[in-house]
Formats: structure tokens, sequence, C-alpha cells
């Protein structure tokens, strides 16, 4: 998600196909402002998810789990980790210069505590979606 927004933001600043490469190259091997790096926090509601959906069934049988239920959370935690991203990079691009504090935190507050809920509610959506109402 994260390289993906970087290299969209970087082509509606002006910067290019060439430019956003070498600076999505440039920064993929730094520490600072790594949008790969910063994309590996994202992974924490992936594996909540998973989690989820691999006990839900054992607990709750008659819910009706199946793929409208992973979809539903997969996609809520796309929209809510797009959208930080989307928030932070255009702040970023295309001069490369960091905008301070505090931005960049919406790079771990999205991932560790809006995509949980939004992948709950997106789960709860798909349980309803997959029982057919």
């Amino acid at each position: 998600m994260a390289g993906l927004v970087f290299v969209a933001v970087g082509l509606a600043t002006g910067m290019g196909v060439g430019g956003t490469w070498t600076a999505l190259a440039e920064l993929s091997v730094g520490r600072r402002h790594n949008p790969f790096l910063s994309a590996v926090v994202g992974l924490f509601p992936v594996l909540l998810l998973l989690a989820v959906l691999i006990l839900g069934p054992r607990w709750w049988p008659q819910a009706g789990w199946g793929p409208a239920a992973a979809w539903g959370g997969l996609a809520a935690i796309v929209l809510v980790l797009g959208w930080a991203h989307t928030q932070f990079w255009p702040l970023f691009l295309p001069d490369r210069v960091y905008p301070g504090f505090p931005h960049g935190l919406e790079l771990v507050i999205a991932p560790l505590f809006f995509a949980p809920p939004a992948a709950a509610l997106g789960v709860a959506v798909g349980l309803m979606v997959g029982r057919g109402g």
C-alpha cells in the first residue's frame, strides 16, 4: 500500500516516472521515511484479521463465516491505510523534506488504532452480507 501510494503521489506532484522511481529507490534503502518500513506496521491489522478469520469459525460457527467477512475486513484495512498514506506522502513529496511533528504519526496510529476497529466493522458487514442480510 505504501509503495503504491508513494508512486501515485509522486506522479501526481509532477515528479515524473523517473523521479518517482529514483526517490522510491533512494528512500527504500534508508531508515528514515522508508515507504516499505512504514508499510510493515500495516501488517498488524492484517495479521489480526487473519487470527479472527481462523478463530472466528471455531468460536462462533453459526455466524456463516466466508469470503465476504474476509473481504469486508480487508477492504476496511486498505481504506484506513490508504487514507493514512495519502495524508503523509503529499506533504513529503516532491521536495522530500520532512514536514515536522506531528506528521508521520498517522503512519503508526492508523494501522495500530484505527484499522483494527475498521476491520471488525468490515467483518461484521461481511458476515451480514454473507448470510444474505
